[in-house]
């Protein structure tokens, strides 16, 4: 078993509007056979230091088996919520009985 977090902030990395949690969970519901959805608030600092708080979304899918296909569209499907929602990251974190994994990665 395996499951697999997917943090996605709101802010379009361009224009600097925000998106509501909603519509990203409605777009991945769509998407996913199934997740848990969680709000939550991230924060970060801007290279000219100015800091920002979103509003997240945290994304859980277990796996109950190692088809790495089904992680692979998973991955997939939320790289794609990330890209229709102009992202600039989201942080992706993987977690085993007995390992565990976090990685920001970039759209």
């Amino acid at each position: 078993m395996r499951k697999l977090t997917f943090t996605i902030g709101t802010q379009d990395k361009d224009t600097k509007e925000f998106y509501t949690i909603n519509s990203i969970r409605n777009y991945l519901t769509q998407a996913l056979d199934y997740a848990t959805f969680t709000e939550c608030q991230g924060s970060y600092k801007y290279d000219d230091g100015t800091i920002c708080n979103e509003p997240s979304l945290k994304v859980e899918v277990i796996l109950f088996d190692e088809d790495y296909k089904k992680q692979v569209k998973i991955c997939k499907t939320i790289e794609s919520a990330c890209n229709f929602f102009n992202q600039e990251s989201y942080l992706y974190e993987i977690q085993t009985s007995n390992s565990y994994n976090a990685a920001l990665l970039y759209c």
